[in-house]
């Protein structure tokens, strides 16, 4: 299940209150040693500890009643040391940011030193239904 960050939902209520929002230029998936929880603060970002150049850029499928995915594998190339996902977030920007979506995951993924990750196409839920 993914749910909808602090940020994120601030902006929803914006926009019901007939205040502008500029949107996302694009999206970038992130991942926790934990659930990063709705402020991203729950958790650590280890997305460099896998990948030193930091979060990859992601594309999402059309929704269907409130449900997408991803629309294509997510490559996060060999890992640069051994850790533990156990959580991922979305941001609207390569670094810093803003997180709009996040998960735990269950159970962790435990991501050996130059083993590769990869998250195939379609296979990262978002669910908003």
């Amino acid at each position: 299940m993914s749910l909808v960050s602090d940020y994120l939902a601030g902006k929803v209520v914006d926009v019901m209150r007939n205040t502008a929002f500029s949107g996302i230029s694009g999206l970038h998936l992130a991942l926790f040693n934990g659930d990063p929880g709705p402020a991203g603060s729950s958790a650590t970002e280890i997305t460099t500890t896998i990948r030193t150049a930091g979060r990859v850029a992601i594309t999402l499928n059309a929704a269907s009643n409130g449900v997408t995915s991803n629309a294509a594998e997510v490559d996060f190339g060999i890992s640069q040391a051994t850790t533990t996902v156990g959580g991922w977030g979305i941001y609207d920007a390569s670094t810093s940011g803003n997180l709009l979506l996040y998960g735990g995951l269950t159970p962790t993924i435990q991501v050996l030193i130059n083993q590769t990750l990869k998250i195939p196409g379609g296979s990262l839920s978002v669910d908003l239904s």
